[in-house]
Formats: C-alpha cells, structure tokens, sequence
C-alpha cells in the first residue's frame, strides 16, 4: 500500500508572515532555529537565531544549502574574531554558533570512525571467507635444475 499526501485548500501555505517554525541540523547537532516558507516558487529558510538564510525551488535543497551557508558563516565568522575585526553582534553570533560547530565535527569524526571500523571489519572478514573458501593449494616441488644460478660476471 503506499500512502500519498495533498494538500488541502483550506489549509494555508506557510508565508513570510505565517512560517512554519524547526529546527535544522546534521547528525544529531541543531545548527538553527529556523523559520521556512515559501515565496515565488521557493522554499525559503531562515535562522531566527543569527543572519542566516537560503532558499531552493526544492525543500531538501535549501535544507541543504543552509546547512551550507551555516558552516560558511561560522567559519567567516572564526576569521572575524581571531583576527579581532569583529562586530559585538558577530561575537554574538560565533559564541552561539561555535559550540555547535565544534559538536557536528566531533559528530563527524566519530561517524567517519565508526565506518573505516566497519570497512576494516567487512575486509577482514573477506580475508577470513577467502582463506577459508579457497582452502591451500598444490605446486610441484621446484627441482634443483629449474633454479636459474646466479652469474658472477
């Protein structure tokens, strides 16, 4: 059975004056608050956190691209202030931003651990499976004669 979804008539869109509210983020970090709605034929996202937004013809797509455009400005951001040209509004911002950052690469790193121990895991018991599968094998012994002498010349 497959189950279909329409959209009612009566039910309104959501606008810039009626978004609906999320949030977004990436392997279990919130990266924003957002609101999302649509305008001209886009999705449109925005954070109501700090100065973030992006927008797509498709909802996965912009979802995406803010995702994008938050790592974007967290690292202008990191530049502004370690090169002490930030604004107090932009220190603002990276205080928020930073530890959730630092959280989705922390999320990162041990979900890219946990898949090389999987590949390890999954060649070493192809190794195992072929060593067992194949069994030994057979070859003549190897004469004297067929053994090429070294030249001393």
């Amino acid at each position: 059975m497959t189950t279909t979804a329409t959209a009612s008539t009566n039910v309104p869109r959501p606008s810039e004056d009626q978004p609906t509210s999320g949030v977004i983020g990436q392997h279990g970090v919130v990266l924003s608050e957002v609101e999302h709605w649509f305008d001209d034929d886009v999705f449109v996202i925005r954070s109501t956190e700090f100065d973030c937004y992006a927008e797509d013809e498709d909802f996965q797509s912009a979802v995406n691209r803010f995702g994008e455009t938050v790592l974007d400005l967290g690292t202008h951001l990191a530049e502004l202030v370690s090169d002490g040209r930030a604004t107090e509004h932009e220190h603002q911002a990276f205080d928020l931003l930073a530890p959730r950052l630092v959280a989705l690469l922390d999320a990162e790193g041990e979900e890219r651990r946990r898949h090389e121990e999987r590949l390890v895991s999954i060649n070493v018991g192809r190794l195992r499976r072929r060593r067992r599968g194949t069994g030994s094998s057979w070859a003549p012994r190897a004469t004297h004669s067929s053994f090429s002498q070294p030249s001393l010349v």
